[in-house]
């Protein structure tokens, strides 16, 4: 749910056919109000930043992005942030408005999670390694 009380889903679409897309739903109407397709193959988790941005994962194109405030597709496939050169199995965003871009490789080995700066820049802190075939990653805010 945005900062605008609309439930972003995202449609991960027919395997094969790169027709992902990303629905706006108003819940309290109960109706899909906007479609942004465009996704490419199978986008993945997604998470808020405090820039307005809607981070998207995508195993193929890296980190997408949908600007919301204007409901538009900025970072689409063939665009994607990709850290380390791969696509990225989920992304989390910390207070800070650092994104955490989870790299799963090969799952015959260990995972990478890239910490990088707040869009647009992308600028990568750090990273860290971690299991096998990790699927995405959470951040959790201690008050």
């Amino acid at each position: 749910v945005g900062d605008d009380s609309l439930l972003y889903v995202v449609d991960r679409g027919t395997p094969g056919a790169a027709d992902g897309k990303l629905s706006i739903v108003d819940p309290a109407a109960k109706s899909e109000i906007v479609v942004i397709n465009g996704l490419g193959e199978s986008p993945g988790a997604a998470a808020f930043h405090p820039s307005g941005r809607l981070l998207i994962s995508s195993l193929t194109e890296g980190i997408l992005e949908v600007y919301t405030p204007t409901r538009s597709l900025t970072l689409g496939p063939g665009n994607g942030v990709k850290p380390g050169g791969h696509g990225v199995s989920g992304v989390a965003v910390d207070l800070r408005g650092r994104v955490y871009a989870v790299d799963q490789g090969a799952c015959a080995a260990a995972g990478t999670v890239h910490v990088l700066s707040a869009p647009p820049d992308y600028h990568e802190f750090q990273t860290v390694t971690v299991g096998v075939c990790p699927a995405t990653a959470a951040v959790a805010a201690t008050p």
